[in-house]
């Protein structure tokens, strides 16, 4: 079954901010006090896994009667489904840890539009100027396409010429083996589109990236695991219980074993603890400091050589979305009778 209702544009999730005892849904709103001596209006319950309770009910208290609650406990409808969301983080029911609910949540001006919880420059086309489309892979405004010409090399080749978006794929014959899916809404070619695509050992499908995890939220995994970084990780108290070696230390605060809590368990090329307790290269750009030619974090906590066009020289103005420095993007960033080759303006 698909995990999501709406492919394309899903701007509006229902999600709360991360907490033990989030519950999903709106329980129902608790019954008024009586007048006088009233008795509270209970709480309503929450309805699924994640989300509010109901209000509480409001009593009309007389001279010595107690008025009913103004506010209604928390849901009692289930327990929070995600692990390891960190401060900035909402918890969805389906897509676990994310960094955005709605557009409001986004507040980098260069990336407004709320994408599958991930904060990006645009969701859809209508998000882009005129004579624009969203890139279906970056999620950036690009130059509309009329034909293949005018599409990346090696990267959404292909011209959506109903809508001028340049996609991965327009037929499941546009999609090699690992990925031979083509889902046509997001324009991207996918290992899976829903859960019945994928194998046992991984069997569950996250849809946006089209591929299939091992989990996305809690309750995918087996009693007594919980769901991190789409892997399921056993539960812990101390450090004495992570026995996984990629997985030593124990996050007390969430009960999950991580890769790290601090610096000191890190090393080598990875050396700082990422807010996911993940080993990375950098947090910010302090960090790249000694890296020739990357000085710039980015979101993947990578040091690149750019982030923004405005990174790079004349010599190479524009920044792929893999953080380094190119003549071009596309052809039209060539000049007439030319070509991007890999980043590179050649002879058409």
């Amino acid at each position: 079954m698909m995990r999501y209702s709406l492919l394309v544009a899903v701007l509006g999730f229902s999600m709360v901010a991360c907490s033990d005892d989030a519950s999903t849904g709106t329980g129902a709103t608790g019954a008024s006090g009586g007048s006088g001596g009233g008795t509270a209006g209970a709480g309503g319950s929450g309805a699924a896994s994640s989300g509010g309770g109901g209000a509480g009910g409001i009593g009309n208290g007389g001279n010595g009667g107690n008025g009913g609650n103004a506010t209604g406990g928390n849901g009692t409808g289930g327990a929070d489904v995600c692990s390891g969301c960190n401060v900035n983080q909402f918890c969805d029911p389906e897509l676990g840890c994310v960094e955005c609910a709605t557009n409001a949540d986004c507040l980098d001006p260069g990336q407004p539009a709320c994408f599958f919880g991930q904060c990006e420059e645009c969701a859809t086309t209508a998000d882009c100027g005129t004579n624009q489309y969203c890139h279906p892979t970056n999620h950036e405004c690009d130059t509309a396409c009329t034909s293949n010409d005018d599409c990346g090399q090696g990267q959404a080749d292909f011209c959506d010429t109903a809508t001028g978006a340049c996609v991965e794929c327009l037929s499941v014959n546009d999609c090699p083996g690992e990925q031979p899916l083509c889902n046509s809404q997001l324009g991207i070619c996918a290992e899976c589109t829903m859960d019945s695509e994928c194998a046992l050992a991984e069997p569950h499908c996250e849809v946006n990236a089209g591929r299939c995890r091992e989990c996305i939220i809690d309750p995918d995994c087996p009693s007594g695991s919980l769901c991190l970084n789409n892997n399921c990780v056993a539960a812990c108290s101390s450090d004495a219980d992570c026995t996984n070696p990629e997985r030593p230390a124990c996050d007390t605060a969430e009960g999950i074993c991580v890769e790290c809590v601090m610096d000191a368990e890190c090393g080598g090329n990875n050396p700082v603890c990422s807010p996911n307790n993940n080993c990375e290269q950098c947090l910010d750009n302090a960090d790249c400091a000694g890296e020739p030619g990357a000085p710039l974090c980015d979101n993947n906590f990578e040091c690149v050589e750019c982030l923004l066009n405005t990174d790079c020289t004349d010599v190479a103005p524009f920044c792929s979305e893999n953080g380094n420095c190119r003549e071009c993007l596309q052809d039209n960033d060539c000049a007439n009778n030319f070509q991007c080759q890999n980043g590179v303006c050649e002879p058409g």
